[in-house]
């Protein structure tokens, strides 16, 4: 009995597991650790108020929020993080926490996802696990994934449906498509693009009964029911899943996605500011802030797909459907913005969840390059397959010692010259290293009450992100001839040093480019911390962590 117990052990615990396990153990380990080091995100007030607004409506029936900013945003993640936040009455450092967490756990279970699709698309272990150390150690993508509570759950829920998709076309069972449809909901609970996925999930039902021969024979009656059961599923618990939807459901439910279509976007890109995104912006904003050889891969991948989509046609279509989702899954939503004059902010971090798919299609142009590789020699003893094993391997250990390096400004990654970057596209637009510049403050003045100043609200949040004791020595004023020091991120878009007259004292920066900069202020009196009182009238100091 020990010793079938042991056989049956090791055969579960194989290599595949043992290493995989490792990797993400250690992932874990480095999320825990790290998690406490970004700082509070320009959006995040916002969302708090999303999460504080759903939970008045749901625990205490006070009226839905009017507030066009608030009103509309899916409240999946917030009204979680609202709970944990007014359950435990936590300061608002610990809220910062808690959200920073609830992120990270998200990008984790994604990321384990990712792993199953990469492993289905490839059928190789070792590629699927590379795959998860691209995702990892793409430093835009890891830097969300810690304080994004938007964009990085919706790239793991969106992951999530694609898998389960595909897991419902192979096994073609109820319980298979009520799961799919149940995370289909999710993720619109959470962003109202997630209207993509009926459309592709009734386009693949339709694949399948063309590959079984067609709808003859009854088998429309078998679709129908299907798709009558998937769309049931899906509009009933994304109206529970999103507290808005309790009332009106429709009318509701249209009134958001005719909200969101039609937001307009400020975006600094190419060195000016563009009031719409020109076609060609997320695409160019996808190649300056993700590795080169990440993108170097999708393009093979890319090509390779192509070639067998021409090639083979309707074979492709009917026989290859988890590669025909993934091309789905990356150009359909981005080709959407194009043809619908659809608005995305700064960076392309609303269309996150097309990055899996990149990797992907990366994936797919790594394996066919080792394939052709596999037998071709160069100086004939050196095989050029393990040379392109050993490139892999260098370019992407040195994008992990940058992002080891330039720790917690990963955010501002950039794959071109940092010269060139700084002039033409924003840098740390969210205002996250304003929380390195108060710390630098807080650590070279140890006993000194600081007042200062910022043309950014989003710097005085982040003074309240320290424990109490220092805090309170930092004291946010609105009249910058009071300061001791004045804070400001570099914006290019945006008088990029406008407090040139007076001293600089400390910069932050990243490979060269300016992210933060302190200014010695005109004031030079010393201030106890008893004879000021932080403006609590003044929502722009304590929007975040509510008591």
């Amino acid at each position: 009995m020990l010793s079938f117990l042991r056989e049956r052990f090791l055969s579960w615990w194989s290599l595949e597991r043992r290493v995989v396990g490792v990797c993400l153990g250690v992932f874990f380990l480095i999320g825990m650790r790290v998690f406490a080091d970004y700082g509070l995100p320009y959006d995040a007030a916002t969302m708090d108020q999303v999460g504080y607004d759903a939970y008045n409506y749901v625990f205490l029936h006070q009226p839905w929020a009017t507030n066009v900013d608030h009103r509309y945003h899916g409240t999946f993640v917030e009204l979680p993080i609202n709970i944990i936040v007014r359950t435990f009455a936590l300061t608002p450092l610990a809220a910062l926490h808690v959200r920073s967490i609830v992120v990270f756990l998200f990008f984790f279970v994604g990321v384990w996802i990712f792993y199953i699709l990469a492993k289905r698309i490839t059928r190789d272990w070792r590629l699927a696990l590379a795959g998860c150390v691209f995702l990892v150690l793409s430093p835009r993508i890891f830097a969300h994934a810690f304080y994004n509570s938007r964009d990085i759950p919706y790239l793991a829920l969106f992951a999530a449906s694609m898998l389960t998709l595909m897991h419902a076309l192979d096994v073609r069972t109820l319980r298979a498509i009520v799961l799919h449809a149940v995370v289909c909901s999710f993720a619109m609970a959470l962003r109202m693009t997630a209207i993509l996925l009926p459309a592709l999930t009734l386009l693949a039902f339709v694949i399948v009964c063309l590959r079984a021969g067609g709808f003859s024979h009854g088998r429309w009656k078998g679709f129908l029911f299907s798709c009558g059961l998937y769309l049931g599923v899906w509009w009933v618990v994304t109206i529970i899943s999103w507290p808005f939807l309790w009332q009106h459901p429709l009318n509701h439910f249209i009134s958001a996605y005719q909200f969101m279509s039609t937001l307009q976007a400020d975006v600094f890109y190419l060195g000016r500011m563009y009031h719409a995104n020109p076609w060609h912006y997320v695409f160019v904003s996808i190649f300056v802030t993700t590795p080169l050889l990440y993108t170097a891969l999708f393009l093979c991948g890319f090509a390779v797909l192509l070639l067998r989509l021409v090639r083979e046609r309707w074979r492709f279509v009917l026989h290859s459907t988890d590669e025909l989702l993934v091309l789905l899954w990356f150009f359909v939503p981005l080709v959407s913005l194009i043809a619908f004059h659809a608005q995305i902010y700064q960076e392309w971090r609303h269309v996150f969840f097309v990055y899996p798919a990149f990797l992907l299609m990366a994936l797919i142009g790594l394996q066919w390059m080792l394939r052709r590789l596999q037998d071709v020699m160069v100086f004939s003893f050196i095989s050029l397959r393990a040379t392109v094993i050993c490139i892999v391997t260098i370019c992407t250990g040195m994008t992990g010692l940058w992002m080891i390096h330039n720790h917690p400004f990963e955010n501002v990654y950039f794959s071109i010259p940092s010269q060139v970057a700084m002039r033409n596209f924003p840098l740390d637009y969210w205002g996250l290293s304003y929380r390195q510049a108060l710390a630098y403050l807080l650590k070279e003045h140890p006993d000194d009450v600081m007042l200062y100043y910022s043309p950014q609200n989003i710097a005085y949040n982040n003074g309240g992100m320290f424990f109490r004791d220092q805090s309170k020595r930092l004291i946010p004023i609105k009249d910058v001839s009071s300061a001791h020091y004045i804070l400001d991120t570099y914006r290019p878009d945006d008088q990029p040093d406008r407090f040139a007259g007076y001293p600089l004292i400390h910069a932050i920066a990243v490979d060269g480019m300016p992210v933060v900069r302190i200014y010695k202020g005109p004031f030079d009196a010393k201030v106890r911390v008893k004879a000021v009182s932080i403006p609590g009238s003044d929502k722009a100091f304590s929007d975040y962590g509510r008591q």
